[in-house]
């Protein structure tokens, strides 16, 4: 019994076919006492001159959010080390 709760399972990712990638050019991080909420954005230029004075009046990009990711703060670390792994990988082979 003791070998069944020792034994490690292997997490495959996958993407259901009906389920689109998100481009995201900007990303808001805030985090409570418990998570970290991840806003994937995607700031695109103003499409009319009204859009371009209004930008110019406020001092305000807005950008739409395409998705939100909540994760629980164990997870983030986890998150933080696996990205920081990939961006040395990709340096390293430069």
């Amino acid at each position: 019994m003791a070998e069944e709760k020792n034994k490690k399972f292997k997490i495959v990712p996958y993407r259901y076919l009906d389920k689109n990638r998100i481009y995201s050019n900007y990303i808001e991080v805030t985090k409570t006492g418990t998570d970290l909420s991840i806003k994937f954005c995607d700031i695109r230029p103003p499409e009319n001159k009204e859009e371009v004075n209004e930008v110019k009046k406020t001092g305000e990009i807005r950008a739409p959010i395409e998705a939100e990711m909540i994760i629980p703060l164990p997870v983030a670390a986890d998150f933080l080390r696996a990205l920081r792994l990939q961006i040395a990988d990709k340096e390293n082979n430069q």
